[in-house]
């Protein structure tokens, strides 16, 4: 499908793609562009895609639903996977932290800061990169 991308624009007129986001909840001066999107499941099979060993997230909140749209993935092959996640953004894409974490944990994945990724973090502990591992 299609999703409206929202990239804020710098005072100088200049995009500012590293905060562009599918969150409605923007203020300040926006470029708004429909993009294509589609699930890791979908884009796996279009392309015929044998395996998936790591995926990495950094997709403003949207990380609980690309994740959701690649659980067969998930399943099949256990990929780790590195995402930024910052439960503001998440909620305001509609979902949480623990949402992501109980949802991950169905799958049987773990999760740790990356910043100590031998130690294991049953729940979110902020805003933070993390590294989910099958457990």
């Amino acid at each position: 499908g299609g999703l409206e991308l929202r990239t804020p624009l710098k005072a100088s007129g200049s995009l500012g793609f590293g905060a562009a986001s599918f969150n409605r909840a923007r203020s300040g001066a926006v470029r708004v562009d429909e993009v294509e999107v589609t699930t890791i499941d979908d884009f796996v099979a279009a392309r015929g895609i044998a395996r998936i060993d790591f995926i990495k997230l950094d997709i403003e909140g949207w990380e609980h639903h690309a994740l959701r749209g690649g659980a067969a993935a998930l399943r099949r092959w256990k990929p780790a996977l590195l995402a930024e996640v910052d439960d503001p953004m998440l909620r305001a894409s509609g979902t949480s932290a623990a949402e992501l974490w109980d949802f991950l944990a169905g799958l049987g994945y773990r999760a740790a800061l990356l910043a100590d990724p031998d130690a294991v973090c049953p729940a979110y502990e902020g805003s933070a990169d993390y590294l989910f591992s099958a457990a």
